[in-house]
């Protein structure tokens, strides 16, 4: 509660000492999706495999928020290698894909991702506390892939009690 009673002061100051990373010079992209596929580590430990998606989880979810805030444009961060078909799919459906690792490989890691989530107009991802972390400076909320017809919203000032019940955390 003492964090969402100074949210704006704590915000403010740490959008002043983090400036650097969220503000990459030369940024040239607006109004757009970051996604964030979390796999490697999630794969290993039981409890995690709840929050492992397959591709078509990830593409449903990516249309649907796509149409819903009218987003062109995805910005895709991984542990793990994108698929040629999953891009393709993407850009068949009138989606621009950013791979931004890619195209900007000598900027620190934290500074590239940093800068996109604070950047973009809605963030997708598998419970990443970084990605959760980010967020919360720029975002009210985040969207989870979903295995149903749905969205799955998270609350940013409200993250602990809007995750999905179904995840066992303990």
């Amino acid at each position: 509660k003492m964090v969402l009673k100074h949210k704006k002061l704590i915000t403010k100051n740490i959008i002043f000492g983090f400036d650097e990373f969220i503000n990459l010079k030369g940024f040239k992209y607006n109004d757009f999706l970051v996604v964030h596929i979390r796999r490697s580590d999630f794969l290993n430990v039981n409890r995690y495999k709840e929050l492992n998606y397959d591709d078509q989880i990830w593409l449903k979810s990516i249309l649907r928020i796509s149409k819903l805030q009218n987003l062109k444009k995805v910005a895709i961060f991984s542990d793990s290698i994108i698929d040629n078909f999953f891009i393709s799919y993407l850009e068949m459906n009138g989606i621009e894909v950013i791979l931004p690792e890619d195209e900007n490989q000598d900027i620190n890691f934290l500074k590239l991702f940093s800068s996109y989530i604070f950047n973009c107009s809605a963030v997708l991802c598998n419970a990443s506390s970084l990605v959760l972390s980010i967020a919360f400076l720029s975002h009210e909320y985040i969207y989870l892939p979903s295995r149903k017809n749905i969205l799955n919203k998270v609350v940013l000032n409200d993250a602990h009690n809007s995750y999905p019940t179904n995840l066992n955390w303990n």
